[in-house]
């Protein structure tokens, strides 16, 4: 029986191939397209596969892919996904690429993920879809050779882990259409399949994209990692979450009307008010110094 990081390499090994080459590139022309629309200081990928840097679309200004193994393509971590070496609340975003399909202990990874990521924090998903073509074909292999050897974690259960975990899932894709052919011609002639499967037969695309945001935190907790991040950048009195939550619960527990449309403060400490928005869900809040000098946010 291989090890995980056997598996890891022989999977990277299969990217390489003309097959694992084609699908890598519609993950990650997809990828682009979803990256550029999430924001961050940090983000993290769990796992290398294939040549292609999957992360270079976020604006994330720190990247770094963390694996079993180190590699000079891009800023790496030696470490492994189910113990990972950041501190809590520290990363802003995580994009697993297959990562959970061969992993040892998936939950485990998720729970780690959990842990790493930022109030808003956002995790992205890359699986093998076991009920589509490449489904069946692994039935075919008995389940032999990568990556027919990999987990094929169905969506819904994937569904099931992450709402246990308080995650959010805010937006899922489907994506390659065409049979694990490894003959480029026939890939060619099959692309129509591309174009027709969204309609005919969405569920059945060989890979699906997941995208879900951190749901575990509750107000106060978010609250408070606002503060921390304040009062890291200022200077002057710090500014204590909880009595600030004090003075604004009964203003958001209330029914109130928004003059004019604006925000309105409910609640205000030191050097800082705290303010609710008639475009939010209550008792979303943002907080800004008085003085206008420091502006720090945990408004999505």
């Amino acid at each position: 029986m291989m090890t995980e990081l056997e598996l890891r390499q022989r999977l990277c090994a299969w990217f390489e191939c003309p097959l694992g080459r084609s699908l890598q590139a519609t993950e990650a022309h997809h990828l682009r397209n979803v990256l550029s629309q999430l924001y961050g200081k940090i983000a993290l990928q769990l796992g290398w596969v294939g040549k292609m840097d999957l992360l270079d679309a976020s604006h994330a200004p720190t990247q770094a892919v963390l694996d079993l193994r180190m590699n000079s393509r891009k800023p790496s971590v030696c470490g492994a996904a189910s113990a990972l070496p950041f501190d809590t609340k520290s990363v802003d975003l995580v994009l697993l690429p297959h990562t959970l399909d061969f992993s040892s202990e998936p939950h485990q990874v998720l729970r780690e993920v959990h842990r790493v990521l930022t109030p808003e924090g956002h995790i992205v998903i890359l699986g093998f879809n076991p009920l589509s073509l490449w489904g069946l074909w692994r039935l075919a292999a008995r389940r032999r050779g990568i990556p027919w050897c990999g987990q094929f974690i169905s969506l819904l259960r994937l569904k099931d882990w992450l709402a246990l975990l308080d995650f959010e899932l805010t937006h899922g894709s489907m994506l390659y259409y065409r049979p694990p052919l490894q003959h480029e011609g026939l890939r060619d002639r099959l692309y129509f399949l591309e174009k027709i499967g969204d309609r005919w037969w969405p569920l059945a695309a060989a890979v699906f994209t997941d995208i879900s945001d951190d749901g575990k935190d509750n107000d106060l907790d978010k609250l408070e990692w606002t503060c921390n991040q304040l009062n890291a950048n200022n200077h002057g009195p710090k500014v204590d979450a909880q009595a600030l939550w004090d003075k604004a619960l009964p203003e958001v527990e209330a029914d109130f009307e928004f003059p004019e449309n604006r925000a309105v403060i409910i609640a205000e400490a030191e050097n800082v008010r705290l303010r609710v928005f008639p475009w939010a869900t209550l008792p979303i809040v943002d907080l800004l110094d008085v003085q206008g000098k420091n502006e720090v946010s945990n408004q999505p």
